[in-house]
């Protein structure tokens, strides 16, 4: 585990940033797909070793712009490069983020991510996460990228994790399911912990889980020994659906994407609930629908 404070990217940028930021701030999660160089099919053509196509990226842009996140929780990006460079992009069309976090776990290829808007007070980069994985011990692939802001309530966080698919070349661990959920407790360890120091910690938990709702790997994030832990937060589109991922080739619609949070924070979350972008040109840009939710870190008293 390591342990960063930020530096700001300017004093002007960072006064800019808490002026534009109220007692309100909107948090998304998306699973970018690839926003790398890998093996990929366009346009009815597979490349090696080809980058996101530019139609995709845009899509993307439009998309987190649409939504105007103050905090964006992002998966599955390349080298720190590609994060400049979506921060770039997205500073020309008028969509400004700041500030940036970037992590590398034992994944080489697909890393965690973080931009906004307001200033991140600490990075705390959890790359040191392992468990016992049919009796060996095993690095969590991707770790988790947690970030520590400062508000009118004081501290609160945001942990982004992206956690192991249910491809797998295991026969004894079908759709990787107890390397996921040995992650899922690995992980879970680190937020409890800090609720044990803590009780009345404000974090929200963000990301690509790969797993269904009533799963075992969300159960290791709910409740341990029967007693719960953190709370998950329905989503819902404008339809009222609630799935995230599309697995194209066979058509499949799954839930694979969560916020979770902190009992201390539940209150805080507007209308108990958050929302996933459903305009269905963005599929073209990801497999991920993207989620985003409000959290109210006013000084009022909550009810």
């Amino acid at each position: 585990m390591k342990k960063m404070r930020f530096a700001a990217l300017g004093w002007l940028a960072a006064c800019a940033a808490v002026s534009a930021w109220g007692e309100s701030v909107r948090v998304a999660t998306l699973n970018l797909a690839n926003y790398l160089v890998t093996d990929r099919l366009v346009e009815g053509v597979y490349r090696t070793t080809y980058p996101k196509p530019e139609s995709q990226k845009a899509l993307l842009r439009r998309l987190l712009q649409s939504v105007a996140p103050d905090v964006i929780a992002l998966q599955e990006i390349g080298p720190e490069p590609f994060l400049i460079e979506l921060q770039r992009d997205l500073a020309r069309e008028g969509s400004a983020y700041p500030f940036r976090a970037w992590m590398q776990g034992a994944d080489t290829e697909r890393h965690l991510a973080v931009l906004s808007r307001i200033p991140i007070e600490e990075i705390i980069i959890h790359d040191d996460v392992r468990f016992s994985y049919f009796g060996e011990s095993t690095p969590v692939r991707r770790g988790m990228l947690q970030v520590i802001f400062e508000g009118e309530v004081g501290r609160w966080a945001l942990c982004n994790l992206h956690l192991k698919s249910r491809w797998t070349v295991r026969v004894d661990d079908p759709q990787s399911i107890e390397q996921r959920v040995g992650e899922a407790q690995a992980l879970r360890d680190r937020i409890r912990q800090q609720l044990e120091t803590e009780p009345h910690a404000l974090i929200l938990v963000a990301g690509d889980f790969n797993d269904t709702t009533a799963s075992r790997t969300l159960a290791r994030f709910t409740e341990v020994n029967r007693r719960p832990l953190l709370e998950m937060i329905p989503v819902a589109d404008s339809r009222g659906e609630a799935w995230t991922h599309r697995y194209a080739r066979e058509d499949l619609y799954s839930r694979s994407d969560y916020f979770l949070c902190s009992p201390a924070l539940l209150p805080r979350v507007s209308e108990g609930r958050g929302t996933i972008a459903d305009a269905p040109e963005w599929m073209e840009a990801s497999d991920h629908r993207l989620l985003w939710l409000d959290l109210d870190l006013s000084v009022q008293e909550l009810p």
